[in-house]
């Protein structure tokens, strides 16, 4: 007689659908897998080691899975970098109303030492600590030459004035009153200066004005002695108060000159700033020396028109390198006019600008934009090639599209070809040694 065969219980895979055997499925969550699915489709919980279906599981920041109920219990989602976090390592910023990671929370946010915590644009950082806007008014004041943060307790307040001096600007005599070194704030009534030859009112002139910081090499030289020299200088050759002089916290004794605005014609025909230049050289007075200085360009907004000013700063970022080259900064000062990741999708989502230290400055709080990636030099020829430099890029958005001023490929390019064919930037085109390819000439 055969033996009775017992009868074989079978159980459908919580995975796959196939019937297997009872007695070969794994239990997981009171749902039977086959030992194919068993490997792949299950996975350990990194918190409780219990081992559940992977897709009730979510992944963390080291790349482990946990269940659901450890989720909920010991995790917190992190809204900037979007990945789960075990709460040990999240902060809660109450202000903002968000809970964010350690990493996260040291990239964008700052506690003050009260004990408030709020994002870092909404904070002070001053001497290696941040302040929140009560506690800065407490213990914080602005320097009136440098537009620098000093602590109260290290500030110079002159009584007759009531003006805060840093301590830098105090021990460099900047609290003696001096009528041609004006404060760094200073603004004077500006006077808008022309060729004759465009006086055309048809046409749309670009006033531009510029920054050059000098360093006075030896202290026993006086900044006032020298900024009076230039200035009778200017008076004798008729060129009185087209330029203005004020001193700068970022140098170590140094002032800056600043022009009124003018168009680059009356730069190169009218201010003769190549006899202020000598003078400054002769006095043993540097500017590219020691790569702390830089030649800063206005340029006036009025002259562009729609988005012509977010195309200009579109072509800047995209040919960053090319312009840095020109520029002879050599890695000096580079945190005062940074590089955007700035391009057509940002320009999309209408990407604003926070803060004022980039190669182009929208943040100028003036009426105009700022070309601020050069090297500061007392050459005349490098200042004019710097200023036909800028010249030529707000004129050639005029006459590009958004495709093309973002174009990494032949942007940098066409615009050296515009620039021959325009024939009036000579001394940029000669600085680059610009020769134009056959393709370029045959263009041209």
């Amino acid at each position: 007689m055969p033996e009775e065969t017992q009868d074989v219980q079978l159980v459908e895979c919580h995975c796959c659908g196939t019937e297997v055997r009872e007695e070969s499925a794994k239990a997981v969550e009171g749902e039977y897998v086959c030992e194919l699915c068993y490997p792949i489709k299950t996975v350990e919980c990194f918190e409780c080691n219990e081992r559940v279906l992977i897709g009730n599981t979510e992944r963390i920041s080291t790349n482990k899975r946990v269940c659901r109920d450890c989720l909920d219990e010991n995790y917190t989602f992190c809204r900037h970098c979007e990945e789960y976090y075990h709460n040990d390592e999240i902060q809660y910023v109450e202000s903002c109303d968000v809970s964010v990671c350690d990493s996260c929370y040291e990239d964008w946010y700052g506690t003050c030492e009260c004990g408030y915590q709020d994002r870092k644009e909404e904070l002070v950082y001053f001497d290696g600590r941040w302040y929140c806007d009560s506690c800065r008014r407490e213990y914080l004041v602005t320097c009136c030459r440098c537009d620098e943060y000093e602590h109260t307790d290290d500030c110079y307040i002159d009584e007759s004035t009531d003006d805060c001096y840093c301590r830098a600007c105090y021990d460099r005599g900047y609290h003696q009153s001096n009528e041609s070194l004006h404060d760094y704030n200073y603004q004077p009534d500006l006077k808008f200066h022309h060729h004759p030859l465009e006086n055309d009112r048809k046409r749309n002139k670009l006033y531009m004005g510029f920054e050059l910081e000098v360093e006075v090499e030896t202290r026993t030289q006086s900044i006032d002695d020298l900024v009076k020299l230039v200035e009778d200088h200017m008076k004798a050759e008729g060129k009185e108060r087209k330029l203005y002089f004020k001193r700068d916290g970022s140098l170590t004794n140094g002032f800056e000159i600043v022009s009124h605005p003018m168009t680059l014609r009356w730069i190169k025909k009218e201010l003769k700033l190549n006899k202020v230049l000598d003078i400054l050289r002769n006095k043993k007075v540097s500017s590219y020396e020691k790569g702390t200085c830089g030649f800063h360009v206005h340029l006036a907004k009025n002259f562009f028109e729609g988005t012509e000013v977010d195309k200009l700063r579109l072509f800047i970022n995209n040919n960053y390198q090319a312009i840095y080259d020109f520029s002879k900064r050599k890695t000096t000062g580079g945190h005062f006019f940074k590089k955007e990741n700035y391009d057509l999708d940002a320009f999309k989502r209408c990407f604003n600008q926070d803060g004022r230290y980039w190669a182009y400055n929208l943040n100028t709080h003036k009426e105009t934009v700022e070309i601020r990636i050069f090297r500061g030099t007392l050459s005349y020829k490098r200042l004019i090639a710097s200023m036909e430099l800028c010249d030529a890029m707000a004129h050639y958005v005029k006459v590009i599209s958004f495709m093309k001023a973002g174009n990494p490929k032949d942007s940098w390019r066409d615009f050296l070809a515009w620039c021959k064919r325009e024939n009036r930037y000579h001394k940029f085109l000669m600085h680059i040694k610009y020769q134009p390819s056959k393709q370029t000439v045959a263009s041209v």
